[in-house]
């Protein structure tokens, strides 16, 4: 069941009151490049983008706004445009009548940006900025999103309740609080990390304590498979509890990317999107389970992996062990006592609840004192029967591994939907892929959707936000070659970000990493601290290279 909000209107574009989750995406060109930043609207918007978001770093994009929505005004449809704005109050209110909604992050709008000087500037308690927007905002006639990131928290809320995703929560509700005094309700609210599984709890959080319709994303999803797959349990896990009102998915790539894959988290999720279910919600703990294994056939075996052999025989060999262990139908009525098996379920049944009853009847037999596993196809994308699948999964005692057979990019993101359900609910010991051409390309992907659900950590981990008009440096581009060259340095986390909104926060949780600061320019990060500031961004990947080294190094010295 769905969580009913109140509605809020932009443009002609409703969001929440029961209407189905609406996509959204963001411009990368300049805003003040009207006849590219038009264009770009355009070519989103025909793919599925019913709001566009276009950032206001200055007064020039914010005075070419009025020239922008002329160029637009002779498409056959509006393209409803939200204004982007960070750190001034004058410009928010300037905008205001420019644009359909405005999103603004009160964290660092009352506040001056993170700098080289931190802790230089006081935390204010003056919180009337804020009061006298939400009053234009209710002059006007317009919607405001207001966006909580994790990577921009304000001082005063950081002093008070650390950096937490609690943190998130509390921010968000006095922002809330704030607006309803000023007697203004078309507020949308989003509470975004780069940490996929904070963006769940927060939002589960947030949906308990008020009607108002939410903004689902995950900051700095990063790109390829991983950055999907976080954006499956950031986003698809959300929708799947039914309180998603519209979504971003934000990805290192180019922006006409992201639709695609915003699409099929709707449609992943779309037989659970159901009105009718209370206002607000219980929040649930998410635990996500340790030491996740892939299964992989033919291959070499890495120190976390079980590899097995196929026999013609119908057995599997365990090549370490040379053990040999009979593969069986569940409905193979010819199982022998006394010899080891894995218990196979061979067709993916069409609902949960189908495949619960399969796994209630096989546990219910006489029949699985030999059985020492269980291979599982992901359910069929019918609704009906999960809380009973989820039941029937706890009262197994074997180890189960989950098969994904699909060559298709759509019915992949379903799946990682669904392995990040189980990943919730404790569910998945291991993850059995075919999706590519072959078993080491299967092997790679299956890696690469077990580190985005954060089950373990294979190669680096690389936080990497999506391209916007205020970059001045190219993000996929320098994300891109970072993973080429640091990519298979399991344990580093590195961070490649466009600009100060939430590139200085998010250094935190990195390693070693880089903020765009300028034309082509780059600031360097190493936990957490600056080092370096003004290097020509075709430098920044060796830069970054002799910090992972130095990294490394000292790791290798204190375990001495």
């Amino acid at each position: 069941m769905r969580r009913v909000t109140r509605p809020v209107t932009v443009g002609k574009v409703t969001i929440g009151g029961g209407a189905l989750p609406v996509v959204q995406s963001m411009t990368s060109t300049p805003t003040t490049d009207i006849g590219a930043t038009a264009e770009q609207v355009l070519r989103l918007h025909g793919a599925g983008s019913r709001l566009v978001r276009i950032a206001l770093p200055n007064r020039r994009a914010l005075k070419a706004l009025p020239a922008l929505r002329s160029r637009l005004s002779s498409h056959h449809e509006p393209v409803p445009l939200v204004g982007d704005i960070h750190f001034s109050l004058a410009m928010a209110l300037e905008a205001l009548p420019l644009v359909d909604k405005i999103r603004v992050n009160p964290g660092n709008l009352l506040e001056p940006p993170l700098s080289r000087a931190v802790g230089a500037f006081p935390a204010p308690d003056d919180l009337e900025p804020l009061r006298s927007l939400f009053r234009a905002a209710r002059s006007a006639g317009r919607a405001v999103r207001v966006g909580v990131n994790h990577g921009s928290l304000s001082r005063r809320i950081v002093e008070g309740f650390g950096r937490g995703v609690d943190a998130m929560v509390q921010s968000a509700v006095e922002y809330v609080h704030i607006a309803e005094k000023e007697g203004f309700l078309d507020l949308v609210i989003s509470l975004k990390s780069s940490d996929p599984w904070d963006v769940v709890r927060a939002n589960l959080g947030i949906a308990s304590c008020c009607d108002y319709p939410l903004h689902v994303g995950v900051t700095e999803a990063g790109f390829g498979l991983q950055g999907r797959t976080r954006s499956a349990v950031g986003i698809g896990l959300l929708l799947r509890h039914g309180i998603a009102d519209t979504i971003r998915v934000s990805l290192a790539e180019p922006p006409e990317r992201e639709l695609p894959v915003a699409y099929a988290l709707v449609n992943a999720a779309r037989l659970f999107l159901i009105p009718g279910a209370p206002r607000g919600g219980t929040p649930r703990g998410v635990t996500p389970v340790e030491g996740v294994q892939v299964v992989s056939l033919r291959e070499h075996a890495w120190p976390f992996t079980r590899i097995r052999f196929d026999g013609e025989d119908g057995h599997v060999y365990d090549p370490v062990s040379g053990r040999r262990v009979r593969v069986v139908s569940h409905s193979d009525p010819d199982r022998l006592p006394g010899e080891p098996a894995i218990l196979r379920v061979t067709a993916a049944p069409p609902s949960p609840g189908d495949l619960a009853t399969i796994l209630a009847a096989v546990l219910d037999s006489a029949q699985t004192r030999d059985i020492i596993e269980l291979q599982l196809p992901l359910p069929g994308p019918t609704a009906g029967g999960a809380d009973r699948l989820t039941e029937v999964l706890a009262r197994i005692a074997q180890p189960i591994t989950w098969e994904v057979v699909t060559p298709l990019a759509s019915d992949l993101l379903r799946a990682m939907v669904d392995l990040a359900q189980l990943v919730e609910a404790g569910l998945i010991q291991r993850l059995e892929l075919h999706h590519g051409i072959d078993e080491a390309d299967d092997r790679a992907s299956a890696l690469d959707i077990l580190q985005g659900l954060g089950t373990g950590q294979w190669c680096a981990h690389i936080i990497a936000c999506p391209q916007c008009g205020r970059c001045r440096i190219d993000v996929a581009e320098l994300a891109t070659e970072v993973r080429r060259r640091l990519g298979a340095r399991a344990g580093l986390t590195v961070g490649v970000m466009g600009c100060i909104v939430n590139g200085p926060g998010e250094m935190r949780g990195a390693d070693i990493g880089c903020v765009g600061e300028g034309q082509g320019k780059v600031a360097l990060y190493a936990g957490g601290r600056l080092v370096a500031h003004g290097v020509p961004v075709e430098e920044a990947t060796l830069r970054l290279e002799a910090l992972a080294d130095a990294l490394e190094s000292e790791r290798a010295a204190g375990h001495h």
